[in-house]
Protein backbone atom coordinates (compact mmCIF):
# COMPACT_ATOMS: atom_id res chain seq x y z
CA UNK A 1 0.00 0.00 0.00
CA UNK A 2 1.29 3.43 -0.85
CA UNK A 3 0.74 6.74 0.86
CA UNK A 4 0.37 9.66 -1.55
CA UNK A 5 0.52 13.31 -0.47
CA UNK A 6 -0.81 16.01 -2.81
CA UNK A 7 -0.44 19.81 -2.77
CA UNK A 8 -2.36 22.05 -5.20
CA UNK A 9 -2.12 25.80 -5.79
CA UNK A 10 -5.45 27.61 -6.02
CA UNK A 11 -6.64 31.21 -5.96
CA UNK A 12 -7.62 32.15 -2.41
CA UNK A 13 -11.24 32.76 -3.49
CA UNK A 14 -11.62 29.03 -4.24
CA UNK A 15 -11.32 28.26 -0.53
CA UNK A 16 -14.58 30.03 0.27
CA UNK A 17 -16.38 28.93 -2.90
CA UNK A 18 -15.81 25.18 -2.59
CA UNK A 19 -16.93 22.50 -0.17
CA UNK A 20 -14.34 20.08 1.23
CA UNK A 21 -15.40 17.50 -1.38
CA UNK A 22 -14.96 20.03 -4.16
CA UNK A 23 -11.54 21.05 -2.80
CA UNK A 24 -10.51 17.37 -2.66
CA UNK A 25 -11.61 16.96 -6.29
CA UNK A 26 -9.11 19.68 -7.25
CA UNK A 27 -6.32 17.26 -6.29
CA UNK A 28 -6.38 14.57 -9.00
CA UNK A 29 -4.83 11.18 -8.34
CA UNK A 30 -1.43 10.47 -9.84
CA UNK A 31 -3.28 8.05 -12.13
CA UNK A 32 -5.50 10.77 -13.63
CA UNK A 33 -4.46 12.47 -16.87
CA UNK A 34 -5.06 15.89 -15.34
CA UNK A 35 -2.42 15.20 -12.68
CA UNK A 36 0.48 15.35 -15.12
CA UNK A 37 -0.87 18.46 -16.86
CA UNK A 38 -1.20 20.34 -13.57
CA UNK A 39 2.22 19.15 -12.39
CA UNK A 40 3.88 20.32 -15.63
CA UNK A 41 2.36 23.79 -15.08
CA UNK A 42 3.64 23.90 -11.49
CA UNK A 43 0.12 23.89 -10.04
CA UNK A 44 0.34 20.47 -8.38
CA UNK A 45 3.01 18.44 -6.67
CA UNK A 46 2.66 14.97 -5.23
CA UNK A 47 4.88 12.41 -3.59
CA UNK A 48 4.44 8.67 -3.22
CA UNK A 49 5.74 7.02 -0.06
CA UNK A 50 8.01 10.00 0.53
CA UNK A 51 6.06 12.36 2.77
CA UNK A 52 7.21 10.73 6.03
CA UNK A 53 10.86 11.04 4.94
CA UNK A 54 10.33 14.65 3.87
CA UNK A 55 8.71 15.46 7.21
CA UNK A 56 11.55 13.68 9.03
CA UNK A 57 14.10 15.75 7.12
CA UNK A 58 12.38 19.05 7.84
CA UNK A 59 11.88 18.29 11.54
CA UNK A 60 14.70 16.05 12.71
CA UNK A 61 17.06 15.88 9.76
CA UNK A 62 19.70 18.17 11.25
CA UNK A 63 21.14 18.71 14.72
CA UNK A 64 18.92 20.90 16.84
CA UNK A 65 15.79 20.59 14.68
CA UNK A 66 12.56 19.44 16.30
CA UNK A 67 8.97 18.73 15.30
CA UNK A 68 8.34 22.47 15.65
CA UNK A 69 10.65 23.12 12.67
CA UNK A 70 8.42 21.72 9.94
CA UNK A 71 8.44 24.77 7.63
CA UNK A 72 4.64 24.71 7.67
CA UNK A 73 4.34 22.69 4.47
CA UNK A 74 2.18 20.04 6.11
CA UNK A 75 -1.17 20.55 7.75
CA UNK A 76 -3.07 23.78 7.67
CA UNK A 77 -6.69 24.47 8.43
CA UNK A 78 -8.64 21.21 8.14
CA UNK A 79 -11.75 21.18 5.96
CA UNK A 80 -13.82 18.07 6.63
CA UNK A 81 -16.98 16.65 5.11
CA UNK A 82 -18.30 13.24 6.11
CA UNK A 83 -19.46 11.26 9.08
CA UNK A 84 -18.37 8.62 11.55
CA UNK A 85 -19.48 5.11 10.75
CA UNK A 86 -19.61 2.71 13.73
CA UNK A 87 -18.02 -0.08 11.69
CA UNK A 88 -15.56 1.79 9.46
CA UNK A 89 -14.66 4.99 11.28
CA UNK A 90 -14.65 8.27 9.39
CA UNK A 91 -16.07 8.14 5.87
CA UNK A 92 -15.67 11.29 3.86
CA UNK A 93 -12.96 13.72 2.85
CA UNK A 94 -10.45 15.80 4.72
CA UNK A 95 -8.25 18.40 3.10
CA UNK A 96 -6.00 21.07 4.54
CA UNK A 97 -5.74 24.65 3.36
CA UNK A 98 -2.98 27.22 3.72
CA UNK A 99 -3.71 30.88 3.04
CA UNK A 100 -1.37 32.96 0.84
CA UNK A 101 0.46 34.46 3.86
CA UNK A 102 1.08 30.96 5.21
CA UNK A 103 2.24 29.83 1.77
CA UNK A 104 4.76 32.69 1.63
CA UNK A 105 6.07 31.75 5.09
CA UNK A 106 6.47 28.13 4.03
CA UNK A 107 8.25 29.15 0.82
CA UNK A 108 10.67 31.37 2.73
CA UNK A 109 11.40 28.60 5.22
CA UNK A 110 12.06 25.99 2.54
CA UNK A 111 14.15 28.35 0.44
CA UNK A 112 16.72 28.82 3.18
CA UNK A 113 17.17 25.21 4.25
CA UNK A 114 20.34 23.29 3.35
CA UNK A 115 18.40 20.00 3.35
CA UNK A 116 20.57 18.41 0.65
CA UNK A 117 23.64 19.03 2.82
CA UNK A 118 21.84 17.50 5.80
CA UNK A 119 20.75 14.42 3.85
CA UNK A 120 24.16 13.83 2.26
CA UNK A 121 25.81 14.29 5.65
CA UNK A 122 23.60 11.95 7.64
CA UNK A 123 25.57 9.64 9.86
CA UNK A 124 24.55 6.10 10.66
CA UNK A 125 22.00 7.13 13.31
CA UNK A 126 20.09 9.60 11.08
CA UNK A 127 20.26 7.31 8.07
CA UNK A 128 18.88 4.37 10.06
CA UNK A 129 16.02 6.47 11.44
CA UNK A 130 15.24 7.89 8.00
CA UNK A 131 15.26 4.41 6.50
CA UNK A 132 12.95 3.17 9.26
CA UNK A 133 10.54 6.09 8.72
CA UNK A 134 10.49 5.77 4.95
CA UNK A 135 10.90 2.10 4.15
CA UNK A 136 10.28 -1.36 5.51
CA UNK A 137 13.97 -2.25 5.61
CA UNK A 138 16.56 -0.30 7.58
CA UNK A 139 19.19 0.39 4.97
CA UNK A 140 19.89 3.81 3.52
CA UNK A 141 21.25 4.04 0.02
CA UNK A 142 22.36 6.84 -2.29
CA UNK A 143 19.23 6.34 -4.42
CA UNK A 144 17.10 6.99 -1.34
CA UNK A 145 18.96 10.24 -0.67
CA UNK A 146 18.66 11.32 -4.32
CA UNK A 147 14.92 10.62 -4.35
CA UNK A 148 14.42 12.54 -1.12
CA UNK A 149 16.39 15.58 -2.36
CA UNK A 150 14.39 15.60 -5.62
CA UNK A 151 11.11 15.45 -3.69
CA UNK A 152 12.11 18.36 -1.45
CA UNK A 153 13.34 20.34 -4.46
CA UNK A 154 9.96 19.88 -6.16
CA UNK A 155 8.13 20.91 -3.00
CA UNK A 156 10.34 23.99 -2.57
CA UNK A 157 9.81 25.03 -6.20
CA UNK A 158 6.07 24.46 -5.86
CA UNK A 159 5.81 26.67 -2.76
CA UNK A 160 8.00 29.33 -4.40
CA UNK A 161 5.66 29.45 -7.40
CA UNK A 162 2.56 29.55 -5.21
CA UNK A 163 4.02 32.35 -3.08
CA UNK A 164 4.99 34.45 -6.12
CA UNK A 165 1.47 34.06 -7.54
CA UNK A 166 -0.22 34.86 -4.21
CA UNK A 167 -1.98 31.49 -4.25
CA UNK A 168 -3.39 29.43 -1.43
CA UNK A 169 -2.55 25.70 -1.15
CA UNK A 170 -4.89 22.76 -0.67
CA UNK A 171 -3.41 19.41 0.37
CA UNK A 172 -4.54 15.89 1.15
CA UNK A 173 -3.20 12.48 2.03
CA UNK A 174 -4.41 9.33 0.28
CA UNK A 175 -3.54 6.00 1.86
Amino acid sequence: MSVDFYWRRVPESVLSECSPRELAALLPSRFDEEHELLAERGLLVSVVNLDALMHFTLTRGAPGRTDQDDCAVYGGEPRVEGEEDPDYGFIGVEVFVRLPDQVREAAESLRGLPYEEWIRGWGTEHAAEAAFVGKANVTWERDDADRLVRGLDRLRDFYDGAARAGDAVVSKVVA
